[in-house]
C-alpha cells in the first residue's frame, strides 16, 4: 500500500518450485496498469501473447536478460504469458503519479487456480485514508461464467467484461465492485477453477492481494 509522499509497499513471494508457466493477466479498474515478469532460472523461454492498447512495441531489438532481471510492459489488453519454466508476474498500477505506485499484486498462474475462495476486504485504515472503493477481478473459463455464486448468490452484474483465448479455451475477466467490506466468498458451483484479485483504492494509495493459491499438493 502507499500514501502520496512516502511509500510503503509489500509483496507475495512463492517458492520457486510452486512458480507458474502460464499466466491471464488482466489489469485494474480504470487505472494505467502494469505488468512485470521476472524470471528465476537462465535460459527461460517466455511467450507474450501482447495486445496493446495503442502504439507499438519496442524492446531493444533481440536483447537477451540474464536470470532475474525484469521485464516490464505498459498500455496493454488483456494478455497471455507461457514459459518453458516457472516465472513470477507482477501486476502494479501508476494512476496517481509517475514517482510512485499504487497497487500491486502477485498473480496467480492458471495452475494456481481454485473453485472456491473466502477472503477479506479491508476498510480498517488511519482516518482520510481509507479505501473509496472495492473491485475483485475474476479470471475463468467463459462457459463457467454462470456457476459464480458471491457470498451465496450468482453473481450475474459486472461493470467490465473482456476475454481472451489461452490452449483453446476462452476466458472471461470480469470486474465488479464490491460493495461493503469485511468477509466473503466467491465460488464456482461445478468446481471449475478460476482465478480472483481483490483491490481497494483511493486518491492516494491502495492494496491488491490474490485472494489464493491452489499447489499441486493439493493445499490452498
Amino acid at each position: 500500500m502507499n500514501y502520496a509522499n512516502v511509500v510503503t509497499e509489500g509483496y507475495l513471494g512463492i517458492p520457486q518450485n510452486g512458480l507458474g508457466s502460464k499466466y491471464i493477466v488482466s489489469s485494474f479498474s480504470h487505472d494505467m496498469s502494469e505488468f512485470g515478469i521476472i524470471a528465476p532460472s537462465n535460459d527461460t523461454v517466455i511467450s507474450i501473447n501482447l495486445r496493446l492498447k495503442s502504439g507499438d512495441l519496442k524492446y531493444n531489438g533481440h536483447t537477451y536478460r540474464p536470470a532475474g532481471q525484469y521485464l516490464e510492459v505498459t498500455n496493454y489488453k488483456p494478455t497471455t504469458i507461457r514459459s518453458s519454466t516457472g516465472i513470477l508476474v507482477q501486476l502494479y498500477c501508476d494512476s496517481n503519479g509517475l514517482s510512485y505506485d499504487s497497487v500491486m499484486v502477485t498473480l496467480p498462474a492458471v495452475q494456481h487456480f481454485k473453485a472456491e475462495y473466502q477472503f477479506v476486504v479491508v476498510s480498517d485504515f488511519p482516518p482520510g485514508y481509507q479505501p473509496n472503493n472495492y473491485y475483485m477481478t475474476v479470471i475463468i473459463p467463459t462457459n463457467a461464467v454462470v456457476g459464480l455464486k458471491y457470498d451465496g448468490y450468482l453473481l450475474v452484474s459486472f461493470i467490465q467484461k473482456s476475454s481472451i483465448v489461452m490452449s483453446g479455451q476462452t476466458y472471461s475477466i470480469l470486474i465488479k465492485e464490491i460493495s461493503r467490506s469485511g468477509l466473503h466468498t466467491l465460488t464456482q458451483v461445478n468446481n471449475v477453477t478460476f482465478g480472483l484479485i481483490i483491490n481497494g483504492k483511493t486518491t492516494h494509495q491502495g492494496y491488491a492481494y490474490p485472494a489464493g493459491f491452489q499447489f499441486n499438493n493439493g493445499a490452498p
